[in-house]
């Protein structure tokens, strides 16, 4: 029950500073102040990766559907751009299909985002499957896979960037999904 679950919540957290209360114990400030720093990093990181996923798992789908609207509400507009840019024509029509295609890669790209986090699950799942959630695991479970779950689900953000790196097969997409998918700059 939810109880049980706050309480296993509450001992995990303790065993993870566990380490850093020995440091303090054994009056060592700055290794104990570092030990606790390092695991609310870890901590807020992991919390701000997940917050990031689940609000672009409920805002990706409208915003794919708003600019997919958008694009096809345009191709009169786009149609006459093409007619009157004569030779350069051809261009404009490139540029408006590859935004077309830009738009349709998301689903692909999400479900392969979807099958990692799908796997970082059952990672998790299978690790504490026979001991009941095992309190020992805590450490391992909270250091890999959760954090590797939450890494996976940020990159949901890095869905339209990294289709935009595949339809221009350029640079630019890849620098913006670098730039998203950097670790946060505060502890």
């Amino acid at each position: 029950g939810a109880p049980a679950a706050i309480r296993q919540g509450m001992i995990g957290n303790m065993l993870v500073n566990a380490e850093c209360a020995v440091q303090a114990q054994s009056n060592n400030v700055a290794l104990a102040t570092q030990c606790l720093s390092i695991a609310e990093g870890h901590r807020t990181t992991n919390s701000s990766y997940a917050v990031m996923a689940k609000i672009a798992e409920s805002s990706m789908p409208k915003l794919r559907n708003a600019i997919e609207l958008i694009q096809y509400a345009v191709f009169p507009i786009m149609l006459l751009m093409v007619i009157s840019a004569g030779h350069a024509g051809m261009s404009v029509l490139r540029v408006y299909a590859q935004s077309l295609l830009w738009v349709q890669l998301w689903p692909p790209l999400y479900a392969v985002v979807n099958y990692i986090m799908t796997n970082k699950s059952q990672a998790w799942s299978a690790v504490t499957d026979n001991n009941a959630g095992a309190l020992i695991y805590h450490q391992w479970v909270s250091g890999a896979t959760i954090e590797d779950k939450a890494v996976a689900g940020m990159l949901v953000i890095a869905i339209p960037p990294i289709a935009a790196a595949l339809v221009k097969g350029g640079e630019i997409g890849l620098q913006a999904v670098a730039g998203l998918v950097s670790p946060p700059k505060g502890a």
